[in-house]
């Protein structure tokens, strides 16, 4: 089954473009054995046919050695989850995270993510509203091309450009992002609070 929405609130500057780039998730949890940890910055990991493309998730669990790595519960909190760049199908590094000055990896440990879910015939869906049941301030669908939908590497891509966001007149609101799948199933990915900055350097 899909999980339960996200919570991501999100702040919007008058003028610029605006991206978010989410991954369909479902259970179970997909667990892959750790050979090696580099020190390093950013930390590379080795892990044999991984399964992960760049701009997943994953956490990681279990190690000896390197235990400074590892989540710091073993059923990870959204926070112990880090975003990755795939070097090849067997290593990867994990953005923002430097090794450095970890211990030494010694053994064990487990990379873990959750398991894609198809995309393929799925339509997405977001609305923008001043609040719940409100005023409709903006309206994006895949169907119009404002969302992207990748089967092939699991993600949602939502931009909002800039010359859709300097007509934005407010200042807050609601969103929420709805995925129908090829089944004709709907489930809400994700929704937050939308805090609009106003521009300050405005193109004469």
């Amino acid at each position: 089954m899909a999980l339960d929405p996200k919570t991501d609130d999100w702040t919007i500057y008058q003028g610029r473009t605006f991206k978010r780039i989410v991954r369909w998730e479902t259970t179970p949890t997909v667990f892959k054995p750790i050979t090696n940890i580099t020190r390093a910055a950013p930390t590379v990991v080795e892990c044999i046919g991984h399964g992960l493309k760049s701009g997943w998730y994953m956490a990681i669990t279990d190690v000896v050695g390197m235990t400074e790595i590892n989540a710091p519960a073993n059923s990870p909190r959204a926070g112990d989850y880090k975003q990755v760049t795939v070097i090849d199908v067997d290593n990867f590094s994990v953005n923002d995270l430097s090794s450095a000055q970890f211990s030494a990896y010694t053994s064990g440990g487990y990379v873990r993510y959750n398991t894609p879910k198809s995309l393929d015939g799925a339509v997405a869906r977001l609305h923008i509203r001043n609040r719940v049941k409100g005023t409709l301030l903006l309206e994006l669908t895949s169907t119009a091309g404002d969302i992207v939908l990748s089967d092939s590497d699991h993600m949602v891509v939502i931009t909002i450009t800039d010359d859709v966001t300097k007509l934005m007149t407010y200042t807050k609101g609601l969103y929420d992002l709805e995925i129908e799948d090829g089944a004709g199933d709907t489930y809400v990915l994700l929704t937050g609070s939308v805090a609009v900055v106003p521009e300050i350097t405005v193109e004469v």
